[in-house]
């Protein structure tokens, strides 16, 4: 609910996507709690989707092209763009052994990371931070040792099975996983990557 307190020594902690008062708000509201979340940060494992990419950085637009300044927790900026980003996207993710990532992204921020940031994959459909670097390259989310930021909604990790073994196995220190038969995800992954041109 708005306004509790953090829970301790969570394995994963996950910020979804949201609207602009929504957004704000929960800025607002985690900022109360921030020395919680640097501790999280640095301790936990963060997945971050759109809105909660955002809110994890530096400063991001709200409702009448305003900036709201964010939790500074990772080094990156939002600002507005337009046309709204709209449509399926797929990356070359840089961890290795990840391979390509898949979903669908939905949102109107232009976001850039700071010189010492990495993204969290290499973009070869789709628009992903919309920030265009050269020979119209573009890059999706951001990555550190445990925080795990991006565009991609769809969900993201029913779509990627893999990445979402990756989060397992650190978590739980477990390195191969048992393959799961007729792994309905793996499935749905393959079929979004072939049509995902």
């Amino acid at each position: 609910m708005a306004g509790d307190v953090l829970p301790e020594k969570c394995d994963i902690y996950m910020m979804g996507g949201g609207e602009d008062n929504a957004q704000t708000l929960a800025t607002s509201l985690l900022r109360e709690q921030k020395s919680s979340l640097e501790t999280i940060a640095r301790d936990s494992i963060i997945l971050a989707i759109c809105a909660g990419f955002q809110i994890l950085g530096k400063q991001f637009p709200t409702t009448g092209q305003k900036l709201c300044n964010g939790l500074e927790i990772i080094d990156v900026t939002t600002k507005s763009g337009n046309p709204r980003i709209i449509g399926e996207v797929k990356s070359k993710c840089i961890i290795p052994g990840i391979g390509e990532l898949t979903g669908f992204e939905n949102h109107g921020g232009r976001t850039i990371l700071g010189p010492n940031s990495k993204p969290l994959g290499n973009v070869i459909s789709g628009s992903g931070n919309g920030i265009e670097l050269s020979n119209e390259e573009f890059i999706d989310g951001y990555y550190s040792n445990n925080i795990y930021a991006t565009y991609m909604h769809g969900p993201l990790l029913a779509r990627n099975p893999i990445f979402c073994d990756h989060l397992i196995s650190k978590i739980t220190g477990i390195e191969t996983l048992s393959p799961i038969e007729n792994d309905t995800a793996a499935k749905l992954h393959r079929e979004r990557i072939s049509a995902t041109k």
